[in-house]
């Protein structure tokens, strides 16, 4: 009887891709079943949180959130989303 790998969970990042078929290598190796394409699964955290992103930014989210994060706490919640709203 052979083991089997159900899942591997990552970020969605295109360079999860080589290191999946890597392990799925190294599992088989030592005889574990593990087939790189139906075990890499995508963490629905990370991808919920870019949908938003998109959403709420556009596409071209991080300049908007380094500077939100850039800004002193002084700055009041009003300021911050007159800031966001640009």
């Amino acid at each position: 009887m052979r083991l089997k790998i159900g899942y591997i969970t990552t970020n969605n990042a295109i360079n999860n891709v080589t290191p999946m078929y890597n392990l799925a290598k190294l599992f088989n190796n030592v005889n574990v079943d593990c087939n790189p394409v139906s075990a890499h699964m995508q963490c629905f955290g990370h991808v919920l949180n870019l949908m938003v992103k998109a959403l709420l930014w556009g596409q071209n989210a991080d300049p908007v959130i380094q500077e939100l994060g850039a800004l002193d706490d002084d700055v009041n919640a009003t300021q911050k989303l007159q800031l966001w709203r640009k």
